[in-house]
Protein backbone atom coordinates (compact mmCIF):
# COMPACT_ATOMS: atom_id res chain seq x y z
CA UNK A 1 0.00 0.00 0.00
CA UNK A 2 1.63 3.81 -0.98
CA UNK A 3 0.13 6.88 -1.00
CA UNK A 4 1.59 9.57 -2.94
CA UNK A 5 0.18 13.41 -2.92
CA UNK A 6 0.22 15.05 -6.37
CA UNK A 7 -0.98 18.18 -7.04
CA UNK A 8 -4.54 17.90 -7.56
CA UNK A 9 -4.99 14.15 -5.88
CA UNK A 10 -3.92 11.85 -3.84
CA UNK A 11 -2.73 8.11 -5.34
CA UNK A 12 -3.21 5.48 -3.21
CA UNK A 13 -2.78 2.03 -4.30
CA UNK A 14 -4.22 -1.25 -1.90
CA UNK A 15 -2.91 -4.49 -3.54
CA UNK A 16 -3.01 -4.10 -7.54
CA UNK A 17 -6.03 -1.69 -6.99
CA UNK A 18 -5.47 2.19 -7.17
CA UNK A 19 -7.61 5.05 -6.76
CA UNK A 20 -7.02 8.60 -7.84
CA UNK A 21 -8.42 10.67 -4.83
CA UNK A 22 -9.55 14.15 -5.86
CA UNK A 23 -7.84 16.57 -3.00
CA UNK A 24 -6.14 20.26 -2.33
CA UNK A 25 -3.65 21.32 -0.52
CA UNK A 26 -3.96 24.18 1.52
CA UNK A 27 -1.25 27.30 1.35
CA UNK A 28 0.74 27.66 4.84
CA UNK A 29 -0.10 30.28 7.07
CA UNK A 30 -3.99 29.43 5.75
CA UNK A 31 -6.39 27.97 8.71
CA UNK A 32 -8.36 24.59 8.59
CA UNK A 33 -6.44 21.44 7.57
CA UNK A 34 -3.63 20.90 5.31
CA UNK A 35 -5.53 18.67 2.69
CA UNK A 36 -8.94 18.75 1.92
CA UNK A 37 -10.17 15.17 0.37
CA UNK A 38 -12.81 15.00 -1.53
CA UNK A 39 -14.23 11.48 -0.96
CA UNK A 40 -17.64 12.24 -2.49
CA UNK A 41 -15.99 12.05 -5.79
CA UNK A 42 -14.52 8.43 -6.06
CA UNK A 43 -16.87 6.17 -7.09
CA UNK A 44 -14.51 4.13 -9.32
CA UNK A 45 -10.79 2.34 -8.78
CA UNK A 46 -8.37 3.73 -11.99
CA UNK A 47 -8.53 1.72 -15.12
CA UNK A 48 -7.71 -1.05 -15.60
CA UNK A 49 -9.96 -2.27 -12.21
CA UNK A 50 -12.67 0.35 -12.81
CA UNK A 51 -14.77 -1.46 -10.55
CA UNK A 52 -17.11 0.36 -8.27
CA UNK A 53 -15.67 1.07 -4.68
CA UNK A 54 -17.11 -0.43 -2.22
CA UNK A 55 -18.02 1.40 1.03
CA UNK A 56 -15.35 -1.33 3.04
CA UNK A 57 -12.56 -0.10 0.29
CA UNK A 58 -13.46 3.39 0.77
CA UNK A 59 -13.18 3.09 4.85
CA UNK A 60 -9.45 1.42 4.21
CA UNK A 61 -8.59 4.10 1.66
CA UNK A 62 -9.61 6.95 4.29
CA UNK A 63 -7.95 5.02 7.21
CA UNK A 64 -4.51 4.53 4.85
CA UNK A 65 -4.69 8.49 4.24
CA UNK A 66 -5.21 9.43 7.71
CA UNK A 67 -2.48 7.10 9.18
CA UNK A 68 -0.29 8.67 6.25
CA UNK A 69 -0.74 12.69 6.85
CA UNK A 70 -0.31 11.19 10.71
CA UNK A 71 2.75 10.24 9.90
CA UNK A 72 3.56 13.23 8.05
CA UNK A 73 2.41 15.85 10.04
CA UNK A 74 -0.49 17.01 8.25
CA UNK A 75 -4.13 17.70 9.34
CA UNK A 76 -6.57 16.19 6.46
CA UNK A 77 -10.38 16.80 6.25
CA UNK A 78 -12.54 14.61 4.31
CA UNK A 79 -15.87 15.94 2.22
Amino acid sequence: MTVEIREKDILVTLGKRRASIPATREPDGEDGPDLLVYLDELIHWDPPEQAEISLDDLAKLTEIIERYCDRNGLEVEFE
